[in-house]
């Protein structure tokens, strides 16, 4: 779809990769706070953001806490929209 890999969690997309960025799930509540972070972006591969979706530029996640910060978000997102 977006020719790089996802993972799921319980059948829902959580996070992914595309040309060295991250793609996350958000929930809705976390959008405006996680936007305002330089290295994040909406995700807007068709032309228009995708909702609750954005891009994390590689450099926003060069450690494994950074990372796993953005894995749980995608997670959230995931059991969110499996309760």
């Amino acid at each position: 779809m977006f020719g790089g890999m996802c993972f799921l969690y319980k059948g829902k997309m959580c996070v992914g990769e595309t040309k060295g960025r991250l793609i996350v799930r958000v929930i809705n509540e976390k959008m405006e706070d996680l936007l305002a972070k330089p290295t994040v972006t909406p995700m807007d591969f068709t032309g228009k953001p995708m909702k609750e979706f954005v891009f994390v530029q590689a450099d926003g996640y060069t450690t494994e806490e950074q990372l796993q910060q953005f894995v749980e978000l995608g997670i959230e997102h995931a059991k969110s929209k499996t309760e």
